[in-house]
């Protein structure tokens, strides 16, 4: 389903994890709008982990055998976008903080709430899509940085390309030049249409030139007025 900036919203999958039955029941009525599973067994997590994608997991703090924090420790280098919110029925200041510091988003006191558990989620949603944008961005930046190397590479290869049979052709053009006079009348007209094309060319060579020294500068602005039907009678001329 397309978001209003074209990003696709994904459905979060949600994993609860607690010993206590009753309230991963009562977690799942509460968000029964989401993909919901529970497992009651924190050993269990790394497996579960692995064999399906999770976005959210709402994990209790206290549970016998596999803590919350040990469970944080554990996943949080391996599951960094994992979006973890801590249940707890009576934790301290100093473990809020310590589990923050392991990667926990949010910490939520037990009995559970309805109104703040969705809250969570929702909140918890809001930072996975920033996530994605984010990611998004990074990528599209890494992408116009390749354009931007492969567009600097093209000009320099174009611009030694052209300058070397530009080297010939301006040769070629001194030497007609200086026998000019020896020419007849009509390959001297086109000599002047032979001149003109190199120095085309030699404008061409040169806006190359400047765009692979000044990738990042900024265009040179001059300030001074034109007269464009002066213009068009000069090429007209030409």
């Amino acid at each position: 389903m397309p978001t209003h900036d074209g990003l696709e919203q994904i459905r979060p999958r949600i994993l609860v994890v607690d010993d206590d039955p009753d309230l991963c029941t009562l977690v799942r009525d509460i968000l029964s709008e989401h993909d919901v599973h529970a497992l009651q067994d924190g050993s269990q997590v790394a497996a579960e982990l692995a064999g399906r994608t999770y976005h959210i997991m709402i994990c209790d703090l206290h549970m016998p055998g596999f803590s919350g924090l040990e469970l944080l420790e554990a996943l949080r280098p391996h599951y960094p976008d994992l979006e973890i919110l801590m249940l707890t029925g009576g934790g301290s200041v100093e473990t809020a903080v310590e589990a923050m510091k392991l990667g926990a988003s949010e910490f939520l006191l037990k009995p559970v709430r309805v109104a703040e558990l969705r809250a969570a989620v929702h909140r918890a949603e809001k930072r996975l899509e920033i996530g994605r944008e984010n990611r998004l961005l990074r990528d599209l930046y890494g992408k116009q940085k390749q354009l931007d190397e492969l567009r600097e590479d093209l000009v320099i290869l174009f611009n030694h390309e052209l300058r070397t049979p530009l080297t010939s052709l301006k040769f070629l053009e001194t030497e007609l030049e200086a026998r000019r006079a020896e020419l007849p009348e009509s390959l001297s007209a086109y000599l002047d249409i032979f001149r003109s094309s190199v120095s085309s060319l030699e404008f061409l060579a040169e806006d190359l030139r400047w765009m692979g020294e000044n990738r990042a500068a900024p265009l040179p602005l001059s300030d001074e007025e034109l007269d464009p039907p002066g213009i068009l009678r000069d090429l007209m001329k030409e």
